[in-house]
């Protein structure tokens, strides 16, 4: 089959992936051909290049609740995103170089750390302060909390694994169904593991579905794409509850992915979690993405 779809070629075979999706949901998905070059414009060590292009966001599966619809075409910029989440390591190194002052149990669980053991308990503000510093680490680039949207596009729309069917998008971030190979769900363990237990996900990521909840850069609204129709490039839901007039406990923010301690359903990349950017808890963590400052 012809790497870039067509709807004369590929309309049975994507019924076939998404059988619950009417005509015109799956029209959406076969206007979202893989982009010309996917190579990446540059390496850079632990983070993994997601080309530019439109994808579908949302529940394409009739599986999800009523914040993970209706399905929209959206268009993205490239972008680099973290193979893993964050690690103790990294951030101690952050936390060492910036004197940051830090709350809750996180001092003690840096200092008993093991090796290349993910970061969790992180509040909101944190991960992006974490965010701020590493930004004089790439000059001419920006590093942040990826948005929802791109955190959705990486975790389960492959554009370049191989192991992978290429220009698809997958109901989990290890494929059609979640495994002990891939992911850490429903308790079967207490707490986070290290990255390089999981063997590679769509886009050769690590933990995405399982593990920590990752914090996103949206402010968590339920109906922000029903309400929002015309926001299709880059969109990122920064401020629809007017948040500096409600002060910080009165709104959400984006987590994606499940975790650990969660079933099976919440590890759907199109599931959503909004949670108070103060919450504390040891299964939330990040991962970074990276974006070019100037796109051409």
């Amino acid at each position: 089959m012809d790497r870039r779809y067509s709807n004369a070629i590929t309309k049975d075979h994507m019924k076939s992936h998404y059988p619950n999706l009417n005509e015109k949901m799956l029209e959406l998905v076969l206007q979202c051909p893989l982009p010309e070059g996917c190579k990446s414009p540059k390496e850079i060590p632990g983070m993994v290049w997601i080309p530019p292009g439109a994808f579908v966001m949302g529940d394409l599966w009739g599986n999800g609740q009523p914040d993970e619809r209706p399905v929209r075409k959206l268009n993205l910029e490239g972008f680099w995103i973290g193979q893993a989440t964050v690690t103790m390591d990294e951030f101690k190194d952050y936390v060492k170089n910036q004197s940051v002052s830090l709350g809750g149990e996180l001092p003690e669980l840096l200092k008993q750390a093991k090796p290349d053991e993910p970061l969790h308990s992180v509040i909101w503000k944190e991960a992006l302060s974490f965010c701020e510093w590493k930004n004089r680490q790439y000059p001419g680039m920006e590093v942040d909390l990826p948005t929802e949207a791109e955190w959705e596009k990486a975790a389960g729309w492959n554009l370049v694994n191989p192991d992978f069917e290429l220009g698809r998008k997958y109901e989990f971030a290890t494929g059609e169904d979640v495994t002990s190979d891939h992911a850490n769900f429903n308790r079967e363990h207490s707490c986070a593991l290290q990255a390089k237990q999981f063997a590679p996900g769509v886009n050769g990521l690590l933990g995405m579905s399982g593990n920590l909840w990752e914090w996103c850069q949206d402010v968590y609204d339920p109906d922000f794409y029903a309400t929002h129709p015309d926001v299709v490039a880059n969109p990122v839901s920064e401020n629809p509850l007017h948040v500096e007039e409600q002060g910080e406990g009165r709104f959400r923010v984006v987590l994606k992915g499940g975790s650990w301690a969660n079933t099976k359903r919440r590890l759907r990349v199109s599931n959503r979690l909004g949670s108070p950017p103060k919450t504390r808890n040891d299964n939330f963590g990040f991962r970074l993405v990276i974006r070019e400052l100037n796109h051409g």
